[in-house]
């Protein structure tokens, strides 16, 4: 298995050369990759953070030990800068994949498209359910609907 400054450098060789416009960079002091201009990863204290939006951020963050990252104050806890997570060594097998999903993420952003680094708010609740209605109301609604005094001896 690689060591986790190994598989960065691995990722980034594989991504520049595959992709127009992508670049190593140094972001914020530490070495990363960007997008013409714009950063959309970064390696960091064995770990690596990305920018990403929408699904790809929502899903990022299931993962265990993922959490909010601020790239100009690593160390600061969460909740971080809109879009950047950061995933320890334990998901580095996992690190191709985000790292494909932040430039994804990223060339969204760049061909107009109207896109949010935060995250999507939860859908509502559910309302609470109305109470049980009581037998007694049940049956005074079906007399009021059947209306006719007939059938009132078999609703008792």
């Amino acid at each position: 298995m690689a060591n986790p400054r190994s598989k960065f450098e691995m990722i980034a060789e594989y991504l520049c050369r595959s992709h127009d416009g992508v670049s190593r960079a140094e972001i914020y002091r530490r070495p990363g990759l960007k997008h013409r201009t714009e950063p959309f990863c970064l390696y960091f204290n064995d770990g690596m953070a990305f920018r990403l939006h929408g699904r790809g951020l929502v899903s990022a963050l299931s993962l265990p030990d993922v959490r909010p990252f601020d790239p100009l104050n690593p160390d600061k806890p969460p909740p971080g800068w809109p879009g950047w997570v950061w995933a320890p060594p334990s998901q580095m097998l996992r690190w191709d994949r985000l790292c494909t999903e932040a430039l994804r993420c990223l060339r969204t952003a760049d061909e107009g498209a109207r896109v949010s680094w935060n995250l999507p708010e939860p859908p509502p609740s559910a309302p609470p359910e109305p109470p049980p209605s009581p037998p007694e109301s049940l049956a005074e609604r079906v007399k009021k609907f059947l209306g006719g005094s007939s059938w009132s001896k078999w609703l008792g």
